[in-house]
């Protein structure tokens, strides 16, 4: 199935097939505030006629930036078409109990806030993954990283949205992602240096 200019099959022979190997993968890039701070100013400049400085000055980093968040996007939806939440081992390691999310402030998580989750989705992160993709089809979310590419980029500002009722929940479950991502990863590579340490 081709997505635009975007292929599925690309992604695939592109990303491990491992959708946490993935998400590792695009949280080494770069701190993961600076990848929020710069998604947020992509989406700004995806609605506005006004570019942050540094895609004005280096388009293709932008244009690359989108291409890694497509293949976190499908590393997501590999997730919630696999319903990982079903392998018990792996949720108890992601999935934090009530009594230790309330002990935390603000989902406060490696000293970053996530405050695009509830309480309910730091406590059970594959809760975003469910939303995001039970709504919104794979397909669209393609469409919605496409428009948001020409949109940013185009030297004349004309926006081009096919469904705005989608793209709104894109946008918002485009934070939801990055930080449930962030989170999963954080605690998966937490368990993983306690068990070396038991070692």
């Amino acid at each position: 199935m081709v997505l635009n200019f975007l292929t599925d099959a690309l992604f695939i022979e592109a990303l491990s097939d491992d959708p946490f190997e993935t998400i590792a993968h695009y949280m080494m890039n770069q701190s993961y505030v600076d990848i929020r701070k710069e998604m947020l100013e992509m989406l700004q400049s995806a609605s506005s006629h006004k570019k942050a400085g540094w895609i004005r000055k280096d388009p293709g980093c932008c244009l690359w930036q989108y291409h890694q968040f497509a293949g976190l996007v499908m590393a997501s939806y590999r997730i919630f078409e696999r319903k990982l939440w079903n392998d018990t081992a792996l949720s108890c390691q992601i999935m934090q109990s009530d009594d230790a999310a309330s002990s935390e402030r603000n989902q406060l998580f490696q000293g970053v806030e996530l405050h695009h989750l509830s309480k309910k989705e730091f406590v059970n992160p594959y809760r975003v993954f469910k939303k995001a993709f039970s709504t919104v089809s794979l397909e669209y979310w393609f469409d919605f990283i496409h428009h948001c590419i020409m949109n940013s980029l185009t030297w004349k500002y004309e926006p081009e949205w096919h469904d705005v009722q989608a793209q709104v929940h894109c946008t918002i479950y485009t934070f939801k992602i990055l930080d449930a991502a962030f989170l999963i990863n954080g605690r998966l590579k937490n368990l993983s240096v306690i068990g070396l340490d038991n070692e």
